[in-house]
């Protein structure tokens, strides 16, 4: 059941940052409002600004695993998304709808 959860919550994760894209239609934005979001990353936005993102990814524990790890697999989840033909369709089938435009 554990398993399960933990699934069930990376899955529902995926896919609000990949929603949080699709209605920004900014990877940079999207990106940033991962870390404003989060209590483990919100005060690590300014080194993520001044040093850059790899910079941030390739920080290593002590015993040489990743820092960011998760963080990472989310990422590169999103920068998937975003070079696929499914991205490109959510922003069309958006632009298409019937939702009030500001």
């Amino acid at each position: 059941i554990e398993a399960e959860f933990i699934a069930t919550s990376r899955i529902m994760q995926l896919t609000a940052d990949r929603t949080a894209l699709v209605f920004n239609i900014d990877l940079n934005s999207a990106i940033r409002a991962m870390f404003l979001v989060s209590k483990r990353y919100y005060t690590e936005l300014s080194v993520v600004e001044k040093y850059g993102l790899s910079e941030f990814l390739l920080k290593k524990n002590n015993d040489g695993t990743f820092k960011h790890q998760e963080l990472a697999i989310r990422l590169a989840n999103l920068f998937a998304f975003y070079l696929s033909d499914e991205y490109e369709l959510a922003i069309k089938s958006l632009h298409n709808s019937d939702i009030p435009k500001s």
